[in-house]
């Protein structure tokens, strides 16, 4: 086995997303499965696995997030790469995993998708939300993803939307409208149902015309794919705090 190969540990394993990763890590070159944990690995052998790892991938829960940071703050861990895909994380818990990324010499970055796809519709929207603004368009962000999934609006949605509103921070952001818009409002609507993946479009509605910026996920296997992506890029940064903001598409593949 080649000491170059990158020791990768999945966190949340057992997940739809945690199998397709470990099924694309086994098909991929360059990388070394070291194994997985889940809610109900003992810390002992979750503590085992980060120490030997170089990357960290997390796909599992908000509660199976919370273990993760915990084995995290009780090991002697250092040095570790962590990306963080779990969803739902408020603010707080966010904040665990900062401090101890600082505290610890660590990369970390956080990507409510894994998506190649979405990184570019992010930077898309970003570089036209401003003029669209300034010619009076109204936006939207529409998305829709499977009947299983728990978080509403989407982690993806919410970093869109964020995303959109650091540029026109005197926006509002407003899920589910139920009264008439308001001037410099930015809508979300989110619908559950089926076996979506995901879709998210961007829509810029003007008096006369609308412009539309889209995503959709064919599979589960392109976060997988995305997932290594970013993993690799996140390897070759030095220890700090990231969001997809600092992925540069043209260094990430």
């Amino acid at each position: 086995m080649s000491k170059d190969l990158k020791k990768v540990w999945i966190h949340g394993i057992s997940g739809r997303m945690g199998l397709t990763l470990e099924a694309e890590i086994a098909k991929s070159f360059g990388w070394k499965n070291l194994g997985g944990s889940e809610r109900r690995t003992p810390f002992t052998e979750l503590t085992a696995g980060l120490r030997d790892a170089q990357l960290v991938i997390d796909f599992s829960s908000v509660e199976g997030n919370e273990i993760l940071s915990k084995a995290v703050e009780e090991s002697s861990t250092k040095n570790l790469s962590f990306l963080i895909c779990t969803t739902g994380l408020n603010s707080q818990e966010k904040e665990v995993w900062r401090s101890m990324a600082k505290s610890r010499g660590m990369r970390l970055l956080f990507a409510p998708n894994t998506s190649i796809g979405v990184l570019m519709l992010m930077k898309s929207a970003l570089a036209v939300v401003g003029l669209s603004s300034q010619a009076g368009f109204d936006i939207e962000i529409e998305e829709c993803h499977h009947r299983h999934k728990s978080d509403i609006p989407s982690g993806t949605t919410l970093f869109l939307a964020e995303s959109l509103h650091d540029v026109l921070p005197s926006s509002t952001l407003v899920t589910n409208r139920t009264e008439m818009r308001n001037p410099g409002e930015i809508g979300i609507v989110a619908s559950r149902g089926g076996g979506v993946f995901g879709e998210h479009r961007i829509r810029f509605l003007g008096d006369f015309e609308e412009f539309t910026l889209s995503h959709r996920a064919f599979s589960r296997e392109l976060f997988a794919k995305g997932a290594l992506v970013l993993g690799e890029w996140l390897l070759k940064q030095k220890a700090g705090l990231y969001t997809l903001h600092d992925v540069k598409i043209e260094t990430a593949r």
